[in-house]
């Protein structure tokens, strides 16, 4: 199996593949993950993300298909939760301190905006209109769409027998064989304790936690309810979710922090949670 490492958007992308035949695909996944990491970061001011996001009222802006896209499945997402998850919390996440990447963050916050309606009306033809001054971060979904798009790509280069690809514990996994991915669940508290294990030959796993990406010592995480803004505040600490694609189990995975409702979202995603009494799975 021939593999790839990057170290992008504050994670690790590590991306395995058997082709049938030898091709060069390292440069293609090296430049679609750069892009990736880019032109969707809310950290930047020179990419498609802030010029969205910087958008008047009422003017129409051309996206990149891939963009396009991805926000298409965020804004389907938004709807399907009945706004649970949200596209749309850039403003709050910011408020709660979350105003830089990770390695650089500020733990100063400030008041949390109150919550708008969607932003955005998709037109067609990788076109959006901004009706609202909401703005944008696409967050977890981006890397599991990204992986999601990655092996598909991989997939139409060639034949392939099997593949993986991983961003940062969002994955998206295929196998025309009999091979069977093992996939360990870590425990949020210390990576080199398996919790348990997952046996998948295709589909997507994605991972959220309230422990990887916090501050404040603790009090402060990237979890936010797309209905209000504010942090969740159960004894949840991580859940990982199995579904079709990685997207729609990061949609899956984060819903399930904040109400048990999500199984009527996602009655075929099961679910594997940690809270600070123990472990279950649904």
């Amino acid at each position: 199996m021939e593999t790839l490492t990057l170290h992008l958007m504050d994670t690790e992308i590590y991306i395995g593949v058997q082709f049938e035949e030898p091709i060069s695909w390292r440069p293609l996944m090296t430049t679609w993950f750069h892009y990736v990491a880019n032109e969707w970061s809310r950290f930047r001011e020179d990419n498609e993300l802030h010029a969205l996001n910087t958008l008047p009222i009422g003017e129409c802006l051309q996206l990149a298909s891939p963009l396009y896209e991805c926000l298409q499945l965020a804004h389907h997402s938004y709807e399907q939760t009945n706004g649970l998850f949200s596209p749309y919390l850039k403003r709050q996440i910011e408020a709660h301190g979350y105003k830089r990447t990770f390695a650089q963050l500020d733990e100063t916050s400030e008041r949390v905006p109150n919550i708008c309606p969607a932003p955005l009306q998709f037109c067609g033809q990788n076109t959006i209109k901004k009706v609202n001054d909401a703005t944008v971060d696409i967050g977890g979904i981006a890397k599991g769409y990204a992986a999601f798009y990655a092996a598909k790509w991989l997939q139409s280069l060639s034949t392939t027998s099997f593949g993986i690809v991983d961003v940062g514990g969002d994955m998206e996994m295929w196998s025309h064989t009999d091979k069977v991915w093992s996939i360990g669940i870590a425990h949020p508290h210390d990576e080199a304790q398996t919790i348990a294990t997952l046996t998948l030959q295709n589909g997507g796993i994605a991972t959220s936690s309230t422990v990887k990406r916090s501050w404040a010592n603790g009090k402060k995480h990237h979890l936010l309810n797309g209905q209000t803004g504010q942090m969740m505040t159960n004894d949840k600490l991580q859940i990982t979710a199995v579904a079709k694609h990685a997207y729609i189990a990061e949609v899956a995975a984060k819903t399930s922090f904040f109400t048990e409702k999500a199984r009527e979202h996602f009655r075929h995603v099961p679910r594997y949670i940690v809270t600070t009494n123990g472990y279950y799975a649904e």
